[in-house]
């Protein structure tokens, strides 16, 4: 085999020497100085992904990632602006439909209450006894909400009349208290049947056929019905010289007429019981009246 010969460039290149060419050729800038090599760091085992460069190599790294960082932090953050931004709008719509929700609630049961009044007017506050006059010495109070006496013989009165109308009013009543509630009363300051009439209430009245819920001397109940030691409603509708009387949606009165007097006010009463042994006066049975509340027509 013939012998090879190697160029003299290539063998300058390989000892790293300058060539001696006049025009240098390719040896001037050679491919192995003969120092150590340098090579750019290279990214930790497992890639760059889940871990951070330390030290030196993370400075280079640092120089090498920082503005893709950069940018990578500001995309991040608009992103973050964005989602925050969003959310806010959503809190604030979570608030506002409850808000909403609310107000039409309110309003609906505002409606409701109006629908379910049927335009009645409350005669009682369920404060104090304003729009209320007092007669005799029953000691009338307002406690939890109800009109209340246990004590003494009278009325209260409202200040002013009414003609035709219905009245309802809830009242609770010991089994011996003598009560009721009288209407078209032509003389405020004195309140009876001569003036009156009374629907009545009381269990114990010896006379059975007009107590609870009969219209005294008017219209008659039997059997009566007992209210005594529980919470009532009496339903009272003057129209003209008829009148009827429902207590706790038994008809007591059903359009019973008598024109003795067509207008007055309305009284609530507490007054003595059965008297006790020897005539001894019998006043302390309770009464309580709440709900009181008028449709005038």
């Amino acid at each position: 085999m013939g012998s090879c010969v190697v160029p003299q460039a290539a063998r300058a290149s390989r000892t790293g020497r300058a060539s001696a060419l006049p025009n240098g050729g390719m040896n001037r800038f050679p491919l192995f100085t003969g120092r150590p090599l340098r090579s750019r760091a290279a990214p930790p085992a497992g890639g760059m992904i889940g871990r951070k460069p330390s030290g030196l190599q993370g400075r280079r790294w640092a120089g090498v990632r920082g503005p893709v960082e950069a940018r990578d932090r500001s995309a991040l953050g608009s992103c973050r602006n964005r989602n925050k931004t969003w959310e806010e709008r959503m809190m604030k719509r979570r608030a506002v439909v409850p808000l909403l929700a609310a107000t039409a609630g309110i309003a609906a049961g505002r409606g409701a209450a109006r629908a379910q009044s049927g335009g009645y007017t409350p005669l009682f506050n369920g404060r104090d006894l304003e729009g209320w006059d007092r007669i005799g010495d029953a000691n009338w109070r307002v406690e939890e909400g109800a009109i209340v006496a246990d004590r003494g013989n009278g009325f209260l009165v409202t200040r002013r009349d009414y003609r035709d109308f219905a009245l309802r009013a809830e009242f609770f009543v010991d089994t011996a208290t003598n009560s009721g509630i009288y209407i078209r009363c032509t003389d405020p300051a004195t309140v009876s049947t001569a003036t009156s009439y009374e629907v009545n209430i009381w269990d114990e009245r010896p006379e059975a056929r007009y107590g609870t819920g009969a219209i005294v001397d008017i219209a008659a109940v039997d059997p009566m019905p007992k209210a005594g030691g529980r919470w009532n409603l009496f339903e009272i509708t003057a129209a003209g010289d008829a009148f009827t009387v429902v207590l706790n949606g038994q008809k007591t009165a059903d359009a019973v007429r008598n024109a003795r007097f067509a207008n007055g006010r309305i009284a609530l009463q507490h007054a003595p019981g059965v008297p006790g042994p020897g005539g001894a006066v019998n006043d302390r049975g309770v009464v309580r009246f709440r709900q009181v509340e008028i449709r005038a027509r």
